[in-house]
C-alpha cells in the first residue's frame, strides 16, 4: 500500500513536471527575438532634438537605408542585442534617419558610409561619430561612457590665462576634453583616427604627432601598437623607400593620390622609431633607419641645400620593376 501511494505521488509530480516543462518550451517557442525596431525611435530629427532637450537625455541618431546590406547586419547583430537595446531605451533619445530623405543631416554629421550613428549631448553637441559595424562590446563601451556626458555651462574660469600660463585646473579640463574628442575620432573597425574636418583631407593624412603624444602619455597602448603596424603596411614603400603621405583605399585607383614629402616622412620616421623602442620591434627600428637614409639620398637637394625633393606616384610607378622604382 505504501509503495502504491509513493507511485501515485511520483506519477502526480511527474505529470506536473511535464506540464511545467511544456509551458516553458511553449513560451520560448512563442518568444520573439529582440528587435531594434521596437525601440521608441523618433523619425523626425527636429522633434527628437526638442524631446532630448526637455528630458535632458543624450541623443542617439542612426542613419540607415533599406538597400544597405551592412545596415541589416548592424541592426540584427548589434542594435537588436538585448543589452544594447536596454541601454538605448533607458538612457537615450533615439532618432532614426532615412539616409535618402535627409542627405543634409548625413553631410552635417560627416557621414562617410552606412551604417552611421551619432551620439549628441542634450543640446546637440557631437559626442561620438560611429561609421560601420561595431561589436556589441564596443557599442556598450560607447553607450556607457556617452550616457554620462552633459552640456557643461560656460565657465570663464576655465579660459583664464594666468601670467605664468594656463592654470592647472584649466589645463586638466582642456586635456580631458581633448582626449574625449580624440577618442570620438577613433574608428575601431580600421584602427585609425579619422579626422572630420577640412575638405576630407583628415580622412587620409596619418596622425604621427597624435600617436607620439599618446605613447608619451602612456595612453592607448594597444591601439598605438596596432596603428603603427597598420601604418607600415599601408604607407611604407619597401622597394622605393620612404613613407607615402597617404593612400586612398576608398578608390579603385588607390595609388593616384600618393606623395612622399619631407614633413610627413620625418614625423612618420620618428613615430616608428619611438614605437619600435617601446614595443621592442626591431623591424620597425630598421625601417625607421631606412627612412632616414631615404631622406638623405632622395629628398635632399644638393644644389639647393635643403630637403626640397618630393616624390609623387601613381599607378605607373607601381607598374615599374623594383630597380626602376628606386631611381
Amino acid at each position: 500500500m505504501v509503495i502504491f501511494n509513493v507511485l501515485l505521488v511520483f506519477k502526480s509530480n511527474f505529470i506536473y513536471l511535464i506540464v511545467f516543462l511544456a509551458l516553458i518550451f511553449s513560451s520560448l517557442a512563442n518568444a520573439k527575438p529582440a528587435d531594434w525596431q521596437s525601440l521608441p525611435w523618433i523619425k523626425d530629427y527636429e522633434d527628437g532634438l526638442k524631446l532630448s532637450a526637455i528630458e535632458n537625455r543624450p541623443v542617439f541618431i542612426y542613419f540607415q537605408a533599406k538597400w544597405c546590406s551592412w545596415c541589416h547586419v548592424y541592426e540584427q547583430k548589434v542594435l537588436s542585442d538585448p543589452i544594447v537595446m536596454k541601454r538605448l531605451k533607458n538612457y537615450y533619445t533615439l532618432i532614426l534617419i532615412n539616409y535618402g530623405a535627409r542627405p543634409d543631416l548625413f553631410q552635417r554629421y560627416v557621414g562617410v558610409g552606412l551604417p552611421h550613428s551619432v551620439v549628441l549631448t542634450p543640446k546637440g553637441k557631437v559626442v561620438r561619430s560611429l561609421t560601420g559595424i561595431l561589436s556589441v562590446e564596443d557599442m556598450m563601451s560607447v553607450l556607457d561612457v556617452s550616457r554620462h556626458v552633459v552640456d557643461k555651462p560656460f565657465d570663464a574660469g576655465f579660459y583664464t590665462i594666468q601670467a605664468k600660463g594656463v592654470d592647472k585646473e584649466s589645463y586638466h579640463y582642456f586635456h580631458q576634453q581633448y582626449l574625449e574628442w580624440l577618442d570620438s575620432l577613433f574608428v575601431p573597425q580600421i584602427d585609425k583616427i579619422l579626422g572630420q574636418f577640412g575638405k576630407a583631407q583628415g580622412l587620409k593624412q596619418p596622425s604621427p604627432r597624435t600617436w607620439l603624444y599618446l605613447m608619451e602619455q602612456g595612453l592607448w597602448q594597444k591601439r598605438s601598437e596596432v596603428a603603427a603596424s597598420n601604418m607600415v603596411q599601408r604607407l611604407w614603400d619597401e622597394e622605393g623607400g620612404g613613407f607615402f603621405y597617404f593612400v586612398d583605399h576608398h578608390r579603385a585607383d588607390k595609388h593616384l593620390e600618393t606623395a612622399k614629402l619631407l614633413q610627413a616622412n620625418a614625423w612618420l620616421i620618428l613615430w616608428l622609431a619611438d614605437a619600435g623602442q617601446r614595443y621592442q620591434n626591431p623591424q620597425w627600428l630598421k625601417i625607421a633607419q631606412q627612412g632616414i637614409t631615404y631622406l638623405h639620398q632622395t629628398l635632399w637637394d644638393n644644389q639647393e641645400g635643403g630637403f626640397y625633393q618630393a616624390q609623387f606616384a601613381d599607378e605607373k610607378y607601381f607598374a615599374l620593376d623594383k630597380k626602376s622604382r628606386k631611381h
